[in-house]
Formats: C-alpha cells, sequence, structure tokens
C-alpha cells in the first residue's frame, strides 16, 4: 500500500512539474512517457476516504487555518468518520484526478452543483492550483482543483488545508519526495455571492424603454389614418359628373340633394411633426424592412465578403478557446499543427478585410462629397459623427451609372456602450460553476473587475493602448474598433489631399505603409517576437514584456489594409469604368492576376504550416521579419484584387456566389455579431460544469450553435436598438 502511494504522488508530482518545466515542448506525451500514467488515477483516495485525517493533527500549518474554518473542519471530520450523507457529500465533490492527463486534461473540478447542494449558505466551492510556483505563467499550466468545503473557510484557509492534505498523503507513503518541497496550492479562488448593482438594474431599464418605444412606434404603424413619413395623404373634393358617368362606389358619393359627385384625389405630401418622426423611427415594421429590403442600385457582392470574414472570425475565436476548456488540449495543440488548422490559426486576418473595405468606402464618400461641395465639408461635424456612428464593417456599396456614390456601415457606439454596461453588470449574474473561477485564476483576476477600471478606455476608443498589460484588457476582442476609430483620425486630411492634389496624397499614403512596414520590422527584429503558435521570441532581454502588445492591436502596424483601401476607393471614384489597355490580353491579364492572388493569399494562410512548428524557436530572424513585415501587405493585394474584379467585371462565378441575396440580411449585422459572438460563445463554456472534449464533430456542431445564437442575439438587439437608432438620426437630419 506504502509503495502504491509513493508511485502514485512521484508520478502526479512528475507531470505538475512538467507542466512549468516543459512549456515549451509542443506536446507533453514526450515528457511523461516514462511514468505509469495509470498509477495515478486514484492518487486522492487517501483524501475521499477520510485516512488522512490521521496525520493532519500534528502538522504546525493546520494551526493558521483561521478558527471558524478550523472548528467546521473539525466538525467536518466528524461527520465524515459518521458516515453522515452531507459530509460524504462534500468530500465527493471533490475534485479528482481524471484520465487523459497526457493530452491535458489537467480541469479537475469535481462536482459544482452537489458541492453547493448540500448548503448554499454553509459550504462553498472553490477552484486552486496545484504548481510549483506563483508566477502567473506557470499557474496556467498547472492542474486545477475543485474543493468543498466550509463557508468560513477562505481562499487562504483552503490553500492551508490542501497543502496541509498534501504532505498527509506523502506521510502515507513513508518516502521522501524532494520535489514536495515546492509544490502547493496557488491563487485559490472560490464562489462569491454576487449582489445586484445599480447599473444592472440601469441596463434593464433601458433595454425594456426601448422595446417599449419600439412597441408604440409599431401601433402608431398601424393605426389606421396613421401613415409613414414621406407617403402621400389623400384629400377629397366633390366635383359634379355627367349623368352617364360609371357608377364605382370607390369613386362616387351623394349629395344631401340626390346628387351623383365624383371624388377628385389630389396627392398631397404632409411633413410630420418631428416627434411623430422620431417614434415611428422605432416601429419594428420600418426594423424589418431595413433589415430585409434590398437598396436602391446595390452592389451586394461585399455583403458576402462581410459574411464569410466575420464567420471566419466566429470560427477562430471558437478554436481557440484552447487548453482553457478542452479536456483534450494537448489534441487541439496537434490540430492547429495540421495543414488545415492554418485556416483557424490565421483568423486574424478577416480583420484586414474590415479594415480594407473601411479605408475604400470612407475615401470614397468623402472624396465625392468633396467634389460636389467644392472642396467644403463640416470637419468638426464628420469627426463627432463618426463617434457616434462608429461606422465599423460596411455592409454594402451603392452606385449610380456604374459608379460608387455611398457606402454606408451604420454601425453606433451606444450599442457598444449597451454591451459594455451589460457585461459588466448583467453577466455575472447568467454564469456560474467553476469556469467562471477557471478564468479569473487564468488572467489573475476577475475580468469583470477590469472593465469597471477601464470602460473608459472602450468609450474613448483608445483601449488598444490602455492598459499596458494586454491581459487586463475589458472585452479583449474590442481593440479591433479602437484600430478602426484612430485610422479614422487621419482619413479626412489625407482625402483632402487626394482631392486638392492626388499625387501629393497618393504619395502620402504610399509613405504610410511604407512607415507601417518598417516599424512591424523594426519592432520584430528589436525581439524576434513569435509569428506562429508555441512560439516564443528570439530575443529574451529586460526590456520585453510578454504582457504588451507590440504589433497586433496598433495602427502603427495595422495600417496596411486600411491605406490600400483608400487607394481602391479613389480610383474607383476617378476610374468609374475601367478596362485592360490591351484587350487582346484581356483574358491573360485577368487569369494572371487571379493565380497570383491566390498564390499570395496562400501563402500568407498557410505559408507557416510544418516549419513554424519543429520547435519554439522555429524561424529565423530574418524570416519573422519577412513576414511581420510582408504578411499583412500580401493579403490585403490579394483581397483588393477580388474587390477590384468584381467592381470592373473580373470576378465570374466568383461575384455571383457573393452577390447572393441571402448574405444581404446577414451582413446588415455583421457589426453586431462581431461585437456579441465572444460574449455568446464565453456564456456558453464557462455555465459547463465539465471540460468540452475536442474534435472535428464536436467543434462543427458547436460553431453552427454558435451561429444561430449569436445571430439571433444579433437580430434582437438590431430591432430594438441599433435599427431605429439609425432611422432616428435620418429623421432628424432631414427635419
Amino acid at each position: 500500500m506504502q509503495h502504491q502511494i509513493s508511485i502514485r504522488l512521484t508520478v502526479f508530482v512528475g507531470i505538475i512539474f512538467c507542466q512549468s518545466s516543459c512549456a515549451a515542448e509542443t506536446s507533453l506525451e514526450k515528457s511523461l512517457s516514462s511514468f505509469p500514467i495509470a498509477a495515478i488515477q486514484n492518487l486522492l483516495d487517501p483524501l475521499h476516504d477520510g485516512s488522512f485525517l490521521n496525520f493532519t493533527n500534528d502538522n504546525p500549518d493546520i494551526r493558521r487555518v483561521s478558527e471558524p474554518c478550523l472548528f467546521d473542519l473539525v466538525q467536518l471530520g466528524k461527520d465524515l468518520r459518521a458516515r453522515k450523507s452531507s459530509a460524504v457529500q462534500m468530500i465527493d465533490s471533490f475534485g479528482k484526478v481524471p484520465s487523459g492527463l497526457i493530452r491535458g486534461h489537467l480541469q479537475w473540478f469535481g462536482a459544482y452543483d452537489e458541492c453547493l447542494a448540500v448548503n448554499k449558505s454553509s459550504v462553498n466551492y472553490c477552484l486552486t492550483r496545484l504548481g510549483s510556483s506563483d508566477d502567473l505563467t506557470a499557474i496556467q499550466r498547472s492542474p486545477a482543483l475543485g474543493t468543498c468545503l466550509p463557508r468560513t473557510c477562505g481562499s487562504n484557509d483552503i490553500e492551508l488545508i490542501v497543502n496541509v492534505l498534501i504532505e498527509a498523503i506523502a506521510k502515507l507513503a513513508k518516502q521522501s519526495i524532494p520535489e514536495l518541497d515546492t509544490l502547493r496550492s496557488r491563487s485559490t479562488v472560490c464562489e462569491l455571492d454576487n449582489p445586484w448593482e445599480g447599473g444592472a438594474f440601469l441596463i434593464m431599464a433601458v433595454i425594456a424603454i426601448f422595446a417599449v418605444i419600439c412597441t408604440f412606434g409599431s401601433i402608431l404603424e398601424c393605426c389606421p389614418g396613421v401613415t409613414r413619413i414621406g407617403h402621400a395623404r389623400r384629400r377629397s373634393t366633390f366635383t359634379r359628373i355627367v349623368e352617364d358617368m360609371e357608377d364605382d362606389p370607390l369613386l362616387t358619393t351623394t349629395t344631401e340633394n340626390g346628387e351623383t359627385v365624383k371624388i377628385d384625389i389630389e396627392e398631397e405630401v404632409v411633413e410630420e411633426p418631428l416627434a411623430f418622426r422620431a417614434f415611428q423611427s422605432f416601429s419594428f415594421g420600418a426594423s424589418w424592412r431595413f433589415f430585409t429590403d434590398e437598396r436602391p442600385n446595390e452592389i451586394p457582392y461585399l455583403n458576402g465578403m462581410l459574411v464569410a470574414s466575420v464567420w471566419w472570425v466566429l470560427i477562430g475565436k471558437e478554436f481557440s478557446l484552447g487548453e482553457l476548456v478542452y479536456e483534450n488540449a494537448y489534441d487541439y495543440f496537434d490540430g492547429m499543427k495540421t495543414f488545415l488548422g492554418q485556416l483557424i490559426v490565421s483568423s486574424y486576418l478577416a480583420g484586414d478585410t474590415f479594415l480594407l473595405i473601411s479605408g475604400l468606402v470612407l475615401t470614397y464618400t468623402i472624396l465625392g462629397r468633396l467634389e460636389r461641395n467644392g472642396g467644403r465639408l463640416n470637419w468638426a461635424w464628420l469627426y463627432i459623427r463618426r463617434y457616434l456612428r462608429c461606422r465599423f464593417m460596411p455592409c454594402c456599396l451603392f452606385v449610380t451609372s456604374n459608379s460608387l456614390i455611398h457606402l454606408s456601415a451604420h454601425r453606433l457606439t451606444p450599442m457598444y456602450a449597451v454591451l459594455l454596461l451589460g457585461f459588466v453588470f448583467l453577466v455575472p449574474h447568467v454564469v456560474d460553476g467553476p469556469f467562471p473561477l477557471l478564468v479569473g485564476q487564468d488572467i489573475g483576476r476577475n475580468p469583470i473587475l477590469f472593465c469597471k477600471q477601464y470602460w473608459w478606455t472602450n468609450m474613448l476608443y483608445i483601449n488598444n493602448f490602455v492598459p499596458l498589460d494586454t491581459t487586463q484588457q475589458c472585452m479583449d476582442w474590442t481593440p479591433f474598433l479602437a484600430i478602426e476609430m484612430q485610422l479614422f483620425l487621419i482619413t479626412p486630411p489625407l482625402v483632402f489631399l487626394l482631392y486638392k492634389c492626388s499625387k501629393v496624397g497618393l504619395a502620402a499614403i504610399v509613405s504610410l505603409i511604407a512607415g507601417c512596414l518598417v516599424t512591424n520590422a523594426v519592432i520584430e527584429a528589436q525581439w524576434g517576437l513569435p509569428i506562429a503558435m508555441f512560439q516564443v521570441p528570439l530575443k529574451h532581454n529586460d526590456t520585453y514584456d510578454p504582457t504588451f502588445d507590440y504589433v497586433g492591436n496598433k495602427p502603427y502596424t495595422r495600417a496596411t489594409p486600411y491605406l490600400i483601401g483608400m487607394m481602391l476607393g479613389f480610383l474607383f471614384l476617378k476610374k468609374p469604368v475601367w478596362q485592360f489597355p490591351y484587350p487582346k490580353f484581356d483574358i491573360v491579364f485577368n487569369i494572371g492576376c487571379w493565380i497570383s492572388s491566390c498564390i499570395v493569399a496562400n501563402k500568407v494562410i498557410f505559408g507557416l504550416y510544418d516549419e513554424a512548428y519543429n520547435s519554439p524557436t522555429a524561424v529565423n530572424m530574418l524570416g519573422r521579419v519577412s513576414w511581420q513585415m510582408l504578411s499583412h501587405l500580401g493579403y490585403s493585394a490579394s483581397i483588393s484584387w477580388v474587390i477590384f474584379a468584381c467592381n470592373y467585371g473580373y470576378a465570374g462565378p466568383i461575384r455571383d456566389i457573393l452577390e447572393w441575396k441571402v448574405w444581404r440580411p446577414l451582413s446588415h449585422l455583421t457589426y453586431m455579431v462581431y461585437l456579441f459572438h465572444p460574449l455568446t460563445l464565453q456564456l456558453w463554456l464557462v455555465t459547463q460544469r465539465d471540460p468540452f472534449y475536442f474534435n472535428l464533430i464536436n467543434m462543427t456542431s458547436f460553431f453552427f450553435a454558435q451561429l444561430i445564437s449569436v445571430y439571433t442575439i444579433s437580430f434582437i438587439f438590431g430591432i430594438l436598438i441599433e435599427f431605429p437608432l439609425l432611422r432616428l438620426e435620418r429623421a432628424i437630419m432631414r427635419f
């Protein structure tokens, strides 16, 4: 018995230490090949049968436990020896060492609901990490053990108790294991009550008010005698007619004298009061028409591009949850090293599509207005309106006489604020279980607290710079919105240069692109930053901070696609119709450009396959600098050709696919889907009680389930808030 316990404990400690010392390994299987894995399955048997109690009384650490907790622990021991159901249920709720350790199954949550079912007022569920270091990276790679102990025991008490249990189990083995000197319980987090705050009632009141106003607006629209804005009203006058007039009851009436008269219908457009127009903007019917109707002179090929891009983002986010939620995390890592896995790893490139289209749209729109208004434009109002509307992820282009005249991406900062309030004040009341505790351990703090501290950075669109520590960002998927807003700040001056002197404007844009490429190269050369999963910097020095975002979400490193889009918008405005100057070689030109575009896109998306995963330091400095410098440029060039080909008639069946009508309503929800997709993913995952098994069937089913969920939520909030506010703005501007 003692020898078996010694083997179990040795293997267990070896695995824990391998998580810290072998962090750079791409697979844990090599590191554990020498361990008798089967021996660890019942490692915590002494804990579950109560035999550890004989060894805890002599441990001086037990006296450091708080007095109320110690009193309840003594009572728990008595109840456990007496086999009382509540005590047995508490101990049964403890996490147990599972199978699948070498595949990354390190979440030993136990039975969360069973623990709290004992008596939520007297017991508490806590999650502690078993590791050898307090370093955050080491904690993230340490096993998570669920505990169920009296509520009087706080997180410090839990750590002391677990440490005592570890030593008690070691005494049962009666064999010295040096590694146990540093193996400790660390970063313990306990389930806490979440009191309702004023912000929760505020956000619920806001949603309720919007629902009431939308209902009232719908009633106004449906009431008899109330017509829609701008529609003609009828005014009747009596006119005598001849006796042989056809008796049409809809066109005739009878006077008091018995004469038949004709109703002369005249059309009269009546302007409605602003208040009426405002309420009418919130009508469900009007929002539905905004969502489904085809726009005049619409170019729908961008709809398909935007939907495909946001789905790519959604797939990447789903898969990248990684070792936090997968019970076979190392199968996930192996999957990401395959050829098809590069589609997931490269999903961040979808953001370049959004930036490119945004730059194209804004340049075309602003430059077109300048030309129509003789160079006059209200610049201050342009910036104010941009902030309020936050035109992100344009959804459709419009043309007249084969030329682009407008592109609208009406996306609202108010919707962003509603999401932020909901995330801070409502989400804590709809999530529970071990996963929220695990997330808090992995980032060192509850993410809700980061939003309460840094919410203002989101509203000012500077959350990609503040805070410096990226693990403390509020809603870590939103810094991309800040990039788009910051790039807009330089757009009007550049467009004005294009208007005044196109050569100077184009030279300025090309110079900025060159500066962006050089900036990426210099930053990469400074540290040799990782360009793929599992890689480490080539230069580790005192100035490198792994929590700082050097290139991912900074405007000076991500501006290339946006600036290329600006040049594309300038081209479309100046050349509404374009044809290859050598008609005989038109087909050669078209095929050559498509082949070149596919080759470049393939290299960017799949270029890191195999070579980049050979070791943590794979790809030398020159390769990393070249990749960091040219990858966004190459991808942007490929997407630019697709847009160019669709606009000038070189896309063929590709344009037909992108123009499918099914994409139109989905594209109108692109911004909402981007905002809500991480939230729907997290809400599902953090309410689970056990880790999620990673395989293709599960992930495919999960993707389609999340697709339905996020579009449903986006549609509801679009109908209630986003679309009505857009119509309200238009009504006010027309008044």
